[in-house]
């Protein structure tokens, strides 16, 4: 009778570490499928936002000693005004990444071209200042792709 209970213990160890097997057996086939997938390719969204009118400030050189009707540190010709353009945002994946103007150049189906706009704090550090002073500037072009929603500057010789 003793040898009996051996055996059906056994073979309910032997069962049970079938079974587990088959546990581990199930879950790592099913980590090794589904662990690839995350390394597809994910699909970008590239799309521009509303226009917006700001002010761009263009400074003129400062005169030179050379010529006496305009003293260095006097320059009348600072434009105070402004000259308004037209800027856009550019998000890719519904994320803020430039700020551009003009129209869009394709290049290829994928690729584009815009330029980029950005822009700049003007006060001093030193300044008094309660609110900094933003100016608009115009930057070089911008490469973007379309697939993988990389964007870079183009240097145009």
């Amino acid at each position: 009778m003793g040898a009996s209970k051996v055996d059906f213990a056994g073979c309910i160890a032997i069962r049970t570490l079938l079974f587990m097997q088959r546990i581990l057996c199930s879950a790592l086939f099913v980590w090794l499928a589904v662990a690839p997938l995350s390394a597809l390719r994910k699909p970008h969204v590239v799309t521009f936002g509303k226009w917006q009118s700001v002010r761009r400030f263009v400074d003129t050189p400062s005169p030179s000693m050379n010529n006496p009707r305009n003293p260095p540190g006097v320059d009348p010709k600072v434009d105070t005004k402004g000259i308004e353009f037209k800027i856009r945002p550019l998000y890719v994946d519904a994320q803020l990444k430039e700020n551009t103007t003009g129209s869009r150049h394709e290049i290829t189906d994928r690729i584009f071209v815009v330029r980029r706009a950005y822009r700049v704090n003007d006060s001093l550090p030193g300044e008094e200042a309660k609110s900094p002073r933003w100016r608009w500037q115009l930057g070089g072009w911008l490469e973007v792709d379309r697939v993988t929603g990389s964007g870079g500057g183009v240097e145009l010789a």
